[in-house]
């Protein structure tokens, strides 16, 4: 890993924050009002994608019969009911502090709706590590490359310096359209084997990064 990097920007979902059981759980609900064939978690990590509008395609919506707002808005009702249910993943607390300690400036970035973002963050007593928390102004998941822009503007980061942490290719995809460096992190809500097609470097889990970041590479590590 670069030994010149200042900057950290997380995603927050499938990341720092484990939800997939409450994403499954939700869209099941959907799918079987619908009489549509329903997901398990690992089907769900095989067809996760961004825009989530092309998920929910993929997974047999029919938005020429109803509207994807609806939809989205049936998602997310689901899903904030339950958010009080999800927890951190294992380690988060200690990596965190691993980067606090080098000097790293942190902030998240989400495609969740701001005031919710803040309200998950903040319930799980990790804000004070992150310098800013960046969210969506709606519900609909569309894209995070333009948020990823203004947090490097507000923090006077420069991209060489910055890394993007994620779980999903469209992570990969904003580290690239913003020339950041980027890692992934095959806990979340996308397999591993999509992961590696992007060339990053993939690991298991958060408790990997500080040996990464020492400069031990356990042979699971692609670069």
């Amino acid at each position: 890993m670069s030994s010149n990097i200042s900057t950290i920007i997380w995603d927050w979902n499938g990341t720092l924050l484990n939800d997939m059981d409450i994403c499954v759980d939700a869209i099941n609900q959907l799918l079987a009002k619908r009489g549509l064939p329903l997901m398990t978690l690992e089907k769900y990590r095989r067809l996760f994608t961004f825009p989530v509008i092309s998920y929910y395609e993929r997974i047999g919506f029919d938005f020429s019969r109803e509207p994807y707002d609806q939809v989205a808005i049936e998602f997310i009702t689901i899903y904030f009911d339950r958010l009080r249910h999800a927890s951190l993943f294992e380690g988060v607390r200690p990596v965190l502090d691993f980067f606090s300690r080098k000097g790293m400036r942190q902030a998240i970035l989400s495609a969740m709706e701001q005031e919710n973002l803040n309200r998950s963050v903040f319930s799980m007593d990790i804000g004070h590590y992150f310098s800013h928390i960046s969210g969506s102004s709606d519900h609909y998941a569309n894209g995070k490359t333009g948020q990823a822009s203004a947090i490097l503007k507000l923090l006077g980061s420069k991209p060489s310096e910055s890394l993007i942490i994620g779980d999903t290719l469209h992570d990969y995809e904003v580290a690239r359209e913003t020339s950041c460096h980027c890692l992934l992190v095959s806990a979340g809500h996308q397999e591993r084997e999509r992961l590696l097609s992007s060339g990053q470097t993939v690991v298991k889990s958060l408790e990997d990064l500080p040996s990464l970041f020492n400069g031990v590479e356990p042979p699971y590590f692609l670069q």
